[in-house]
Formats: structure tokens, C-alpha cells, sequence
């Protein structure tokens, strides 16, 4: 696949197997779309904005469960693109839990999402203070 700031963003490509973030992102509502986007692309856009980032997909998925109308469990074609990363070759995103938090999202399990993006928020934040 070939990068395009505008149809193949470099921060958006696929992390594995040619999946890029909106093949899960169109299947997801709004807020939970908006909250893998951010996980998907953190510290890949711009490495300094790796915690914004995180703290607006945190936002993004308390949102969703302050407004949600659909449950959590309709969301069989998100994890079925999900399902198609070769979890071996993105060892990288799996040591800063970006694929277990977009699973959870895509599952419904939101509050271990959320502890993980709080969790990985702690750790930048230690990272920063260790700078």
C-alpha cells in the first residue's frame, strides 16, 4: 500500500496485514470511531502529541457511554476486520497496549479500555518526567 497524506495517511496505515484504522473505524459509532482513531495513531502523527492523543480517546469512549444508544455487542463487522491482524507481526503496538484497548472498545468491555489508556497515560507521563 502506498502512503498518501490524503487517502493513506502514513499514521493511519495498516499496523499489520494492509488493515488500515478506518476499515475498523466505519463499522464503530461516532465516539468509539473517534476514540480507536486516537489510540491507532498515537505518538505515529506527531510523538508529542502521544498523550493528547490518548487523553481524547479516553474522551472520546467515556462520550460514548455517557450518550450511547446501541449496545456494545453490535459491532460483529469492527471485529471481524479486527480479527485479521496477525497479532505476532505488531509486537510494537502490542507493548503499548494499542491492540488490546481497540479490542476491548470493539468487544464493549469499556472499563478495562479505559483502565489501560489510563494506565498507558501514567506511563507518558512518568516517561515526560524522566526526560
Amino acid at each position: 500500500m502506498t502512503i498518501d497524506p490524503i487517502n493513506h495517511p502514513a499514521h493511519y496505515a495498516g499496523i499489520a496485514a494492509g488493515i488500515e484504522c478506518i476499515d475498523i473505524t466505519r463499522h464503530l459509532p461516532f465516539s468509539l470511531g473517534n476514540a480507536v482513531k486516537y489510540l491507532w495513531r498515537a505518538g505515529k502523527k506527531d510523538p508529542a502529541k502521544k498523550l493528547e492523543d490518548l487523553e481524547k480517546a479516553k474522551w472520546y469512549i467515556w462520550d460514548y457511554l455517557d450518550h450511547r444508544v446501541v449496545a456494545a455487542d453490535l459491532f460483529p463487522a469492527a471485529a471481524a476486520v479486527f480479527a485479521l491482524l496477525p497479532i505476532q507481526d505488531i509486537a510494537e503496538d502490542l507493548n503499548d497496549c494499542r491492540c488490546a484497548i481497540i479490542g476491548n472498545i470493539i468487544r464493549g468491555n469499556f472499563p478495562l479500555a479505559l483502565t489501560d489508556i489510563i494506565i498507558w497515560i501514567r506511563e507518558e507521563k512518568e516517561k515526560e518526567k524522566g526526560k
